[in-house]
């Protein structure tokens, strides 16, 4: 089954010391690509397990991942005053005072509204069971949005299936419109050859074995035979990829450029205007499933 590129999972993990909540955003991407933000620095510790853990199950898309961990125990939280820049703080203070005969009753309160006077930090009280508790909430989120991305897969697998349906059927249409290319380009260059003996005036016997002759050189140039039998090839190879599981995008991409070219060469061979206008119709539902493809991890 296919699985869609894009995709939104969450997951968390409570318990007394900690809060920890997991959000993930899957968007199409050529290759694998993990970008994670968080606004707890303790848990840039724990960046490339994260990144691993989400690497295992997914290997193709851009991954928008937010991480958010607040501590409930009080042995998480330090508070640490920053003397350097207070010392700062109030030299300027009494510089002002000084030089403007202000009172000099420097309070508290003057300080405590000052940017980085009191320094606030989160530690962790027990590394295992944080690390722990955060692949508890990214396993989560990651299940939910393999989900989503799943169900989307389904209905782009079905889209695809359906247009894969109705290139197989103008395929065989070619197919059978090829096989009257032969005596239609045989009476096509008759007629021609009647009409200018006809406007010439001309008595001259049409020579029926060198039309014949003349005929098959311009068929074997319009046979489409093996553009048919590999295009029919890779249809059957497409198929067989979108049974498989994992990441099957980019070998999809693949194929189906082969499918293109191939139809593009039937298009420039075709000697008749029915067969156009299939190989048209053909191009058309392939540059559909490109579009399609494009979503598919």
């Amino acid at each position: 089954m296919l699985n869609s590129m894009t995709g939104f999972g969450s997951g968390s993990y409570t318990n007394k010391v900690f809060d920890i909540s997991c959000e993930i955003k899957s968007l199409n991407n050529r290759f694998f690509e993990c970008l994670l933000r968080t606004k707890c620095p303790p848990l840039g510790e724990f960046e490339q397990q994260i990144k691993n853990r989400i690497r295992q199950q997914i290997q193709r898309g851009r991954l928008e991942v937010f991480i958010k961990a607040t501590f409930n125990d009080s042995s998480a939280h330090t508070v640490t005053l920053n003397r350097a820049l207070t010392d700062e703080y109030y030299k300027s203070f009494t510089e002002i005072l000084d030089r403007y005969g202000l009172d000099r009753n420097v309070k508290l309160d003057n300080f405590l509204t000052l940017e980085n006077i009191l320094e606030r930090e989160e530690r962790i009280p027990d590394r295992s069971a944080f690390e722990a508790g955060i692949l508890d909430a990214v396993d989560t989120a990651l299940e939910r949005l393999g989900q989503m991305r799943r169900h989307e897969g389904k209905s782009l697998e079905d889209d695809i299936l359906f247009r894969l349906d109705v290139c197989e059927g103008k395929i065989t249409d070619i197919d059978a419109q090829a096989t009257s290319v032969p005596a239609a380009l045989t009476e096509k260059l008759r007629s021609r050859i009647s009409r200018l003996l006809e406007s010439t005036g001309s008595t001259v016997e049409v020579d029926e074995n060198r039309i014949a002759q003349e005929a098959a050189i311009l068929a074997d140039k319009s046979d489409v035979t093996e553009e048919i039998i590999r295009f029919n090839s890779h249809l059957q190879q497409f198929r067989e990829y979108m049974k498989r599981s994992g990441a099957v995008g980019r070998s999809m991409e693949f194929i189906l450029q082969e499918m293109q070219r191939e139809i593009n060469t039937i298009a420039s061979k075709s000697p008749d205007s029915r067969t156009s206008r299939l190989s048209v119709e053909v191009r058309s539902e392939l540059e559909k499933i490109r579009e399609q493809v494009q979503n598919v991890e």
